[in-house]
């Protein structure tokens, strides 16, 4: 899986429950979420900002003007101090007619872009630069009201709006919707003045909180600034944290560069990318409705209904409210259509939007608010977690419009600016008032109410989630210290059972790692060893991460309050940046904003003797092999007595998609085993006769080695997967420089003559793999139908000693992963000359929900196409020994049934070049 964790979603709140991640099957659940559920992922540079929020929270409860509207201080949770501005104005919106508090009342300064929003509870905070001031109030169905406030106000203000009532006959429709040509005014209006839209700064507030189903378990608060700009999106520079005592600053995530604009083309949403409802083409998605006529501010207001068009794409459904003449969107109330959904472990997965916009008095509409309110829930058989609710409140304002912004704010790619300082004070003037719960929340959760206590699981599962009675997790202490142990436990014919232990020392600071695993055979009552080290002779990203390291800690010591506004109306921030331009502390961009990749220079030293595979599996690890023979199966594999030396010198290249470049020698002797040591036992006391391990090519061997590729780091090549998408490549080249391999007890090539026989075996082999995997259709969902390909092959020039020869894979009993010629039963095709093309179209759970199987497509069950071709030639003849070639080319096509249960996929393969099928299992493919 290869995904970016969106830190501002419900997988933060899995994150922070660290003992419950502990558990093995948690764990896998949580990996799962952690890869594909960002909760709301705004794209930068397609939006034009990103604040977002819940449903509205709609209160009747009566407000006490004098309640405070910050937290009561306690021991767990000190209130810093505060530098608020003298002019700062209070007060509740309320009905006029029933008294009701007005949530999400819209508060503006007039002639400005300052303004602010109400809370739950109706209640607000404003401060005007100066008196006098004239403050408009709206809410959508209500009356705007102006009030002009000439000295400072005594006690809070109570502002009651009256009910907009339009009185007029019903409106019939008798062709097209009125509500289709209404949003095609909208989208050409919006064209027009989003072209002379380039950059904004404003001021930002965002506050997440994360309840359970009985009350509040956190709260996260941050005040930031926002820039945009129109060709490098959004950035989001943090003044403030602050959160409740039982998370740390770390863990506080809350901010607005993650939350979508609603007027943008196309919003990303938990990974799926859905067309905005004022996309140029929004037309060809949505059905647009007119449902409602009232008036607002003296125009007319619409309020339409969208509802998809297409059953299959993932799209928006609720409520617009358009105003008319300017027929600008005032309000959105959203909510994903049920195409956005999760496999298991997700059981529920729900979101709502609610989003306002303003011009301001001015030409552009921006953002004023955004609320989100969503859930999820998580569980297993035998492990159910608890329903988790989450909810946002966003609001931007003090918008400072096609200014210039500060240089080098988007030369980082990160949408948090995390060079510049934070303020040490709390920006007052940017916080929305506290509601009574949320006070009461601050006053009474303390560290030892952690989240995992709030979200313990249920179930026969839930006692192997290792907490302690106290609630705290058991330390891994051998992670923490840089010491490993892990088990060794193998079984083949020739070594019989194995057993032995894998020992590694990696300490964070060293740049030296070491590993050791010594191993018993018991069937040849012999050791074996393999030992390795690596050292980081330059490691750029290592040296980044300290330097950052100790700036943070620097940082924490010592922060600078410097934030002011010059007298242009731009921010201005002291000591951020050199006067040469560069950045301090990650150094991941120059000066001139050109991108530094990191580069590291590792040293690799193996020592081994041991035995040895005579081909190398590029699917099968020795704990399936294992298992297989050890239950009677065919031995999966031949082997020798392989003693060797290697160094290896790997560079990872500063240049994009962390290519690595590898080149090394190694020094190997290569013995036979006496064919008399295979072991006739089996667990179940029967087995299929157990196939002679053949001789070798004896001798010693000196060979060169190159590699190329972006496989990860390790030297362990590409992979397949099966299981997710992967784009990686490899090129290998193997050159002997001197050899005493023999040919014997082999005769020589029919087409040489016998005096031209080599003495030894020399030979150059090249071969290499590529593994490719690309969305097709329905490619704005988060699991697209998607085309995976892979392809390996490999060439010898000279003569190829039988240990070096390759292999292609097939099925091992009824298991068969992707890459592998399923048809193909038992054992591999092996040769000296082979390729292999590998290709899988997976479906997804598209025809099931073409088909209305509801159960099928709750579990993320979906159909793979599939097919694969291979050959593998053999250029030598052996006297005693005949390598399984393929006999020209093997064809074969079928089908998968996948993530059946969410845990196994069926294959059905059928053989295309002569008879044969094939039924089994393999690994679910998930991405």
């Amino acid at each position: 899986m290869s995904i970016n964790i969106n830190p501002l979603d419900f997988t933060t709140v899995l994150m922070r429950i660290r003992q419950i991640s502990r558990s093995i099957i948690f764990a896998w659940s949580v990996s799962l979420i952690l890869s594909v559920l960002p909760l709301t992922s705004a794209s930068a540079q397609m939006s034009l900002i990103n604040p977002t929020t819940p449903t509205r929270q709609d209160s009747t409860k009566p407000i006490n003007p004098d309640a405070q509207n910050a937290p009561t201080p306690t021991q767990d949770n000190p209130i810093p101090p505060t530098q608020t501005k003298s002019l700062q104005i209070e007060g509740t919106i309320l009905d006029a007619t029933t008294g009701e508090t007005l949530p999400a009342a819209s508060i503006a300064i007039k002639n400005t872009y300052r303004g602010t929003i109400s809370n739950s509870e109706g209640r607000f905070t404003i401060q005007p630069d100066s008196l006098p001031a004239t403050l408009i109030v709206r809410f959508i169905g209500y009356r705007m009201q102006e009030l002009t406030l000439t000295t400072p106000p005594t006690q809070p203000l109570q502002i009651r709006l009256e009910p907009e009532i339009l009185q007029m006959e019903e409106v019939v429709v008798t062709g097209e919707d009125p509500g289709l040509s209404i949003m095609e005014q909208v989208i050409a209006r919006k064209q027009l003045w989003q072209a002379r839209l380039f950059t904004y700064e404003a001021d930002a507030y965002t506050r997440q909180r994360i309840e359970n189903d009985t009350t509040i378990v956190s709260i996260s608060e941050s005040a930031s600034v926002v820039y945009w700009d129109r060709t490098n999106g959004t950035r989001e520079r943090q003044l403030y944290k602050n959160q409740t005592s039982n998370i740390s600053e770390e863990l506080n995530f809350a901010g607005v560069s993650f939350f979508p604009n609603f007027y943008a083309d196309d919003i990303e949403i938990s990974g799926f990318s859905l067309v905005g409802v004022t996309h140029p083409d929004a037309l060809d998605f949505y059905r647009f409705s007119l449902l409602d006529v009232a008036t607002q501010d003296g125009k007319l207001l619409y309020t339409i209904q969208v509802q998809p068009r297409r059953t299959l794409q993932p799209l928006f459904e609720g409520t617009l409210k358009v105003l008319d003449e300017e027929f600008a969107l005032l309000e959105v109330d959203l909510k994903p259509n049920d195409v956005v959904r999760f496999p298991p472990p997700v059981q529920e997965f729900d979101l709502a939007y609610r989003q306002q916009f303003s011009n301001y008095g001015r030409d552009f509409w921006l953002p004023v608010d955004m609320n989100i309110d969503g859930s999820i829930k998580i569980g297993i058989i035998g492990l159910d977690f608890p329903l988790i609710r989450f909810r946002q409140v966003s609001q931007i304002t003090d918008y400072r419009v096609n200014e210039p912004l500060p240089a080098g704010i988007f030369e980082q790619e990160s949408p948090f600016i995390t060079s510049y300082p934070r303020l040490s004070e709390r920006p007052e003037e940017m916080r929305l008032p506290l509601s009574e719960e949320e006070q009461q929340a601050y006053a009474t959760i303390d560290s030892t109410q952690t989240l995992d206590k709030a979200f313990q699981p249920t179930g026969f599962l839930a006692r192997f989630t290792e907490t302690s009675a106290s609630g705290e997790t058991q330390q891994d202490t051998s992670r923490t210290r840089g010491f490993q142990v892990s088990g060794i436990l193998r079984y083949q014919r020739v070594d019989g059972a194995t057993l032995g232990a894998k020992v590694e020392l990696d300490r964070n600071r060293s740049p030296l790692k070491l590993s050791l695993s010594p191993v018993w055979h018991f069937n040849r009552g012999e050791a074996g060893i393999r030992a390795g080290a690596r050292l980081a002779l330059i490691d750029t990203q290592r040296e980044r991460q300290r330097l950052r390291s100790r700036s943070s800690r620097s940082g924490r010591s010592g922060r600078s309050g410097d934030d002011e506004r010059d007298s242009d109306g731009t921010r201005r921030s002291d000591g951020t940046r050199r006067s040469d331009g560069t950045r301090s502390g990650d150094g991941t961009r120059s000066g001139d904003g050109e991108r530094e990749y990191p580069f590291h220079l590792y040293l690799y030293a193996d020592y081994t003797n041991d035995s040895e595979n005579r081909w190398e599996t590029a699917t099968y690890p020795n704990l399936i092999t294992s298992a297989v023979t050890a239950a009677g199966g065919q031995d999966y594999g031949d082997y020798y007595q392989k003693e060797a030396w290697a160094a290896e010198l790997e560079a990872l290249l500063p240049i994009p998609g962390r290519i690595r470049l590898a080149s090394g020698i190694q020094w190997e002797k290569h013995t036979s085993f006496d064919s008399e040591l295979l072991q006739d036992w089996s667990l179940f006391g029967s087995h299929d006769p157990r196939r002679p391990n053949p001789r070798i090519d004896d001798g010693r061997l000196t060979s060169l080695t190159l590699r190329l590729g972006n496989t990860p780091e390790g030297r362990a090549g590409a992979r397949p997967s099966g299981f997710g998408s992967q784009r990686a490549f490899e090129v290998r080249l193997e050159h002997s420089l001197s050899s005493t391999l023999a040919p014997e007890p082999h005769q020589p090539e029919p087409f040489s003559p016998p005096f031209q026989r080599p003495e030894t075996l020399t030979f150059t082999k090249l071969d290499g793999e590529i593994r490719w995997s690309m969305p097709t259709f329905y490619q704005r969902r988060f699991f697209p139908n998607a085309l995976h390909l892979t392809a390996r092959a490999g060439i010898t020039f000279g003569d190829l000693p039988l240990q070096r020869f390759d292999a292609i894979d097939g099925s091992l009993f009824q298991y068969s992963p992707f890459g592998v010629l399923k048809t193909r039963r038992h054992l591999p095709y092996e040769g000296d000359r082979y390729w292999l093309i590998a290709a899988e179209h997976d479906l997804q759970s598209i025809l099931f929900e073409r088909l209305k199987i509801r159960p099928l497509v709750d579990q993320g069950t979906g159909i793979i196409l599939f097919a694969t071709a291979g050959q593998s030639i053999s250029k030598r003849r052996f006297l005693d020994y005949q390598p399984i070639t393929s006999d020209g080319v093997h064809l074969e096509a079928g089908f998968s049934i996948n993530r059946i249960a969410g845990i196994f996929r069926a294959d059905v393969a059928f053989r295309m070049d002569q008879p044969g099928f094939f039924i089994g299992v393999s690994v679910p493919r998930y991405f």
